[in-house]
């Protein structure tokens, strides 16, 4: 049976994470280079005390990512393929439909209209429909394979 610590310090999450900003790897990288603490626990202590918009830690103990953060993250992927969208996702702790909201808001910042908006909207909702049509048409071909 192995011993494994489940109470830590808030110095020593800190010192972990100060460790993490200074290392300029990625939350992967770094996770995988110390196996003496559980995966979940150091991830939950990245998203908890790190900023990623600032690159330091948060004395806050929340990451709320800043108008400015969002921004760097939208122009970062601006030219990404789908793949390279994921990677950046998950090395970042974002989600991509998050990312997708602050682009739509970054080019809609100056207009005042709704329109703009509420087309983005329609045309998101259209898209939504048809990858859950698309999915539903792939189950239906899977049940097909297994019933014959």
């Amino acid at each position: 049976m192995s011993l494994t610590r489940t109470k830590y310090t808030k110095e020593e999450k800190l010192a972990i994470v100060k460790e993490f900003a200074q290392s300029k790897m990625t939350k992967c990288k770094f996770v995988a280079q110390h196996p003496e603490y559980k995966r979940t626990t150091l991830f939950s202590w990245l998203k908890l005390y790190f900023s990623e918009s600032t690159g330091e830690a948060a004395d806050t103990g929340t990451t709320k990512i800043d108008s400015i953060g969002k921004f760097n993250f939208v122009v970062d992927t601006a030219k990404m393929s789908d793949e390279e969208l994921g990677v950046y996702c998950r090395s970042n702790g974002i989600y991509s439909t998050d990312l997708k909201s602050w682009k739509l808001n970054c080019m809609n910042a100056n207009d005042k209209s709704t329109e703009a908006l509420e087309k983005e909207l329609c045309k998101l909702r259209s898209e939504v429909k048809q990858l859950r049509e698309k999915d539903s048409r792939q189950a239906a071909s899977m049940i097909k394979l297994f019933i014959h």
